[in-house]
């Protein structure tokens, strides 16, 4: 049986790079990347298209590989900043970077392979980055695990840098010039607003999740579980723990489900 995500995982990384946009891999693929694999089945790709007439026209080009999943497309990208699709029964979340530090991820990003796929990738620090935005316990547990696994890889220097101009709170900042002030403030203002976004974005996730049958969902753990059969042996064993606590969830919704009809 071909492996969906890996199926779409080639359709997207080809298409962009014919296309030459700017673009790099993280979330979940990024995450197994790293040493932290997460039985998630989608893909995330943050991309530069900077004006709304280019969005346009990419989000045109990309309906002859994908289905577009929001009726509105670019109202959707100006409310989450990002375009949900499926390619080949996989949603593909085109994340559309807004923010100095997301552009220059895109620029850092190197070529890796995941299987038999190489493709931009975010680097170690910008997938912490790009988590550290999130609100969410699952991100910060994955940069927990990710920088204890890859401490001695990081840029330290770079990371920390970073993490202080994107997340600082000019209140704290007692003896900073205005102007410095002022722009530190913006920065905080527009973090705080991509925050917004995503939390919208997730909320829209768990409804789309909610909407999947059981089958799929069943169908989804047996191919992320042979996906992740062909990992050494640590990826293996941390993989089959959370593949049983995924099934017992589907079971008991399977289970809650029949009793409902009987």
């Amino acid at each position: 049986m071909t492996n969906r995500l890996l199926l779409a995982l080639e359709t997207i990384v080809s298409w962009l790079d014919k296309q030459q946009a700017p673009y790099m891999i993280f979330g979940g693929i990024a995450n197994s990347i790293y040493g932290n694999p997460r039985q998630t089945f989608d893909i995330d790709v943050k991309i530069s298209v900077p004006s709304k007439n280019e969005k346009v026209d990419f989000i045109e080009q990309l309906r002859k590989i994908a289905v577009v999943l929001p009726e509105d497309p670019m109202q959707f990208i100006t409310e989450t900043s990002v375009l949900p699709v499926t390619i080949h029964e996989v949603r593909v979340d085109l994340v559309f970077a807004q923010l100095p530090f997301e552009e220059l991820a895109i620029e850092r990003s190197r070529r890796k392979q995941f299987s038999s796929i190489t493709m931009n990738v975010c680097s170690i620090e910008d997938f912490i980055l790009q988590k550290a935005v999130s609100t969410r316990q699952k991100d910060w547990d994955d940069i927990e695990t990710v920088t204890s696994i890859q401490k001695e890889n990081i840029d330290w220097q770079y990371l920390l840098q970073h993490c202080r101009d994107a997340f600082r709170f000019p209140e704290r900042c007692h003896h900073t010039h205005e102007n410095s002030k002022h722009a530190m403030k913006s920065q905080t203002n527009d973090t705080h607003e991509l925050r917004n976004r995503m939390n919208r974005f997730n909320a829209w996730e768990q409804s789309y999740i909610k909407q999947l049958s059981e089958e799929e969902r069943f169908k989804q753990f047996v191919e992320l579980f042979e996906l992740s059969m062909s990992s050494d042996t640590a990826t293996v064993e941390k993989a089959h723990s959370e593949h049983i606590e995924q099934l017992a969830r589907i079971a008991r919704a399977v289970r809650e489900k029949k009793r409902r009809t009987v």
